[in-house]
């Protein structure tokens, strides 16, 4: 129970900060796995998690884009063979679950890193050039844009999306 309660205050707390940041003149926030990682060590079984789940998603700010990049357990567990190959397919089960409840979120099948990397961008260069910006009624353009500036490489401090 206790992390159900410790869920709740964490989706609360990620509202208050996002309002609050978008308030800032803003124009991009990213977020690293956001709420989806702690949900998904929920069991998908369970009728009152999943019921909590949905609560949870429905809680937080809705993302503009959202990606799940899956990944085949049994190759994951070569990668990171600390984890359980149980654990592994429970996981992505998981995963696969809380995209289900989110029209937002993209699933992205397993393949190479380079497939993945294109699929990826060509997402986000459409989904920023149908995005209206809403403080001005501009829309946000994707140009320019490079893996090493994504990556947050320091020598490149330009932004990779231009407004």
């Amino acid at each position: 129970l206790i992390h159900l309660y410790l869920y709740l205050i964490d989706a609360i707390s990620m509202r208050t900060v996002v309002r609050r940041v978008l308030q800032a003149d803003t124009d991009v926030v990213l977020f690293d796995r956001f709420i989806y990682d702690e949900l998904a060590n929920f069991p998908t079984r369970s009728r009152f998690l999943r019921i909590y789940s949905r609560f949870i998603m429905k809680l937080v700010p809705t993302l503009d884009i959202s990606y799940l990049l899956d990944a085949d357990p049994v190759q994951a567990r070569a990668r990171k063979p600390e984890y359980p190959l149980e654990f592994l397919y429970e996981n992505r089960e998981a995963y696969l679950f809380l995209s289900e409840l989110s029209d937002r979120i993209t699933v992205i099948a397993p393949n190479s890193a380079e497939h993945v990397e294109r699929e990826i961008l060509a997402g986000l260069a459409n989904a920023f050039s149908q995005m209206p910006d809403s403080r001005n009624g501009r829309h946000v353009t994707f140009e320019g844009f490079s893996k090493d500036r994504v990556a947050g490489h320091p020598e490149d401090a330009s932004s990779p999306i231009d407004v």
